[in-house]
């Protein structure tokens, strides 16, 4: 959505980015979780809903998706993250969250770099 209602071009850079990088992830993680035998939730839970659904009224989603999922959410997730590569009992698993991690803190990085005026110039 902050892809193709972003007005400034870095932020629709940045939510391009954020598009191709998760749905990597989201691909590796489906497949480990099917080698696993685990089921995923078929949807994402409802207070994301709600976030996307909150920026897709906002009149400056710009500002509103760097703050809300560039550093609110990739901060929440980077905790989550950080916890399980670490505590994670399969070491698949764990391997994934380690790896998909520094990803998560580039996405940070980018959003406080966004968030101050800087652009999407950014090693990625």
């Amino acid at each position: 959505m902050a892809a193709s209602k972003a007005k400034n071009p870095d932020v629709k850079a940045y939510a391009d980015m954020l598009v191709k990088d998760h749905t990597a992830a989201n691909d590796e993680l489906k497949g480990l979780a099917s080698m696993k035998g685990m089921v995923l939730p078929p949807d994402m839970p409802a207070d994301k809903k709600a976030k996307i659904d909150k920026l897709s009224r906002s009149s400056d989603i710009d500002r509103e998706f760097i703050k809300e999922v560039g550093m609110d959410d990739h901060r929440t997730d980077i905790a989550l993250f950080e916890k399980a590569s670490k505590n994670a009992k399969d070491a698949e698993v764990k391997a994934w969250f380690g790896k998909t991690l520094p990803t998560l803190k580039e996405h940070r990085a980018a959003a406080e770099k966004l968030s101050r005026g800087g652009s999407m110039a950014m090693k990625h």
